[in-house]
């Protein structure tokens, strides 16, 4: 079994926080400094050539934004334009 991600998130952290090379790293928490350079290497988001990039949250949140102005606006413009 491995370990979790938890434990993996926590690790790195502490690495950074307290300025540990991998090495000491791994000695301090008994683990082999391939294992660590794999987490290390698993938490940078790299893009896969030729496949578009994962829309961000952001992008997201701005899209959503754009589309509830968009049907807002219509809609006025909609109400605005009947006759009773």
């Amino acid at each position: 079994m491995g370990y979790s991600k938890d434990f993996k998130d926590k690790v790195i952290e502490i690495m950074t926080r307290e300025q540990l090379s991998v090495r000491k790293a791994a000695q301090y928490f008994n683990l082999s400094t391939h294992t660590i350079q794999q987490w290390k290497k698993s938490t940078v988001r790299k893009p896969i050539p030729g496949r578009p990039a994962k829309i961000t949250e952001m992008h997201y949140i701005k899209q959503e934004y754009r589309v509830k102005k968009d049907v807002n606006s219509s809609t006025i413009r909609c109400s605005s334009t009947r006759t009773i």
